[in-house]
């Protein structure tokens, strides 16, 4: 498991370094892939645990006042985010960028910054890796998750596997 970006798990499949991957389903769209909706992720704000201006919830006008690390812009989480909130009429200035939620999650964690990362990044008990998490409001920003493989039969075995397991938890019966 590794933290890539949608272009590089589609260049994995494609290069036989990956049988399976997760997101974003815009770069799962070509005939040479097969992909199955996950599950769609809220983007939540991090800050360090103990940082006092920083409540449960924030909106976006909030966030344009706190200094920020985010993803790259070349990044589909970012995209969606800066999209979201230009609809809001709010644009943020991010004083860093970074190509990994593990690395939005450690600056978060120092303190000088708060992140945008997607809730399953960060752990339920949020304070155990040094941060507290506020749910963003005004406007909610989610990102939806496909499982992708390649589209060629026969599937690699754990190709197989993941694809089965994840088609019984989206559909159970």
């Amino acid at each position: 498991i590794t933290g890539l970006t949608s272009e590089q798990v589609v260049a994995g499949l494609r290069g036989f370094e990956l049988d399976a991957g997760l997101l974003h389903p815009s770069a799962a769209t070509a005939d040479d892939l097969r992909h199955i909706a996950i599950e769609t992720d809220r983007l939540v704000a991090v800050a360090a645990s103990g940082r006092s201006d920083f409540g449960d919830t924030i909106d976006a006008a909030g966030l344009q006042h706190l200094p920020m690390c985010l993803l790259e812009p070349g990044m589909r989480a970012r995209q969606i985010l800066d999209e979201a909130l230009a609809e809001h009429g709010v644009l943020l200035h991010p004083r860093v960028e970074a190509d990994s939620v593990e690395a939005l999650l450690a600056l978060a964690r120092i303190g000088e910054w708060v992140s945008v990362v997607p809730r399953s990044a960060v752990p339920k008990a949020a304070a155990s890796i040094g941060v507290r998490v506020a749910e963003i409001v005004r406007p909610q920003v989610s990102i939806p998750i496909v499982l992708a493989t390649l589209g060629e039969e026969p599937l690699p075995p754990l190709a197989l596997a993941v694809d089965a397991a994840a088609r019984r938890l989206v559909h159970p019966d």
